[in-house]
């Protein structure tokens, strides 16, 4: 059996050593990005979602307007849409 001396053990373990404190310091970076890149990815879904939220009120605004403007319409040939236009708006519990 072949006996190591500390020193020869050094030698072999020790640029092993160097190499993975780099790539811890490599991950560490990697891992900081990440989370930065995470926040903003947050930040971003959050303000997708309120825009999402601002155009389905505003579409639910312009569709009870619309409503309302045929509603409001007395021409003649405008009879059948008129009472196309109440009957959806009791299915969507729309108050005209």
């Amino acid at each position: 059996m072949i006996q190591a001396s500390y020193y020869d053990v050094v030698q072999i373990v020790e640029p092993k050593r160097q190499v993975l404190r780099k790539f811890i310091l490599q991950l560490e970076a990697a891992r900081k990005r990440l989370a930065a890149a995470q926040e903003s990815l947050d930040q971003q879904k959050a303000r997708l979602a309120k825009l999402k939220r601002d155009v389905q009120v505003f579409e639910t605004c312009k569709d009870n307007q619309l409503i309302r403007r045929a509603l409001e319409c007395k021409h003649p040939k405008s009879s059948f849409s008129a009472l196309c236009v109440r009957a959806l708006a009791r299915m969507y519990c729309i108050l005209v």
